[in-house]
């Protein structure tokens, strides 16, 4: 069989082991990462007991890339942001690949457990928000976008078992607005500061 029939065999088996060889690259990159930096604020597996700090275990990976890029490019100017993710989103070395992993990493590992709240009242309030919205109050129903149970999809972030403080931080940055998202601006414009402890003690609870 002549030479040239085989070169297209050859050069695509040598771009897919040339592939290959740079995704192992990266997951070795990304482990670094995770282990010795993301691992300081987020906690072994991405579950942190730190309110500071989201929890990243079960996040959608699609929306961890984009936030990522996002503090790298310092598009994402909320405090919380500015404070702890521009500088680490610019470490040497995290690349759009290892930021692939890095994200791929997270959203496959266990989500946290919920957090538990005896007030009855405020959960089922939190409940009907987030379920229903609020039309008389020009409040939308966070479950459209966000799932029946708060676990997020695509870009849309899960919610479902993060920090209370956390959230609440988050929601108020899209109020003032320094977290730029127009939709969530929209959304949050009407939310007290009630209405957004309800939804939040809901959702941490889940």
């Amino acid at each position: 069989i002549p030479v040239k029939a085989w070169l297209p065999v050859i050069i695509g088996a040598s771009l897919v082991a040339l592939a290959g060889a740079a995704w192992a690259d990266d997951a070795s990159v990304a482990a670094d990462f995770v282990q010795n930096l993301c691992a300081n604020c987020h906690g072994k597996n991405g579950v942190t007991d730190n309110p500071t700090f989201p929890n990243l275990a079960g996040q959608q990976e699609e929306y961890m890339e984009a936030q990522i890029k996002a503090f790298r490019k310092r598009t994402r100017g909320d405090p919380h942001a500015q404070a702890y993710m521009w500088g680490a989103a610019r470490s040497p070395g995290l690349t759009e690949g290892v930021i692939e992993a890095i994200s791929g990493y997270y959203s496959k590992q266990k989500p946290a457990p919920g957090t538990p709240s005896e007030d009855k009242a405020l959960l089922a309030k939190g409940k009907y928000l987030y379920l229903h919205g609020a039309a008389d109050k020009q409040i939308p129903r966070c479950a459209q976008c966000h799932g029946q149970k708060a676990e997020g999809d695509d870009v849309v972030p899960r919610l479902a078992s993060q920090h209370k403080d956390y959230l609440k931080k988050q929601i108020e940055a899209f109020q003032m607005p320094t977290r730029e998202n127009p939709t969530m601006h929209q959304n949050a414009a009407h939310l007290t500061p009630e209405d957004i402890d309800a939804l939040t003690t809901y959702l941490a609870s889940q």
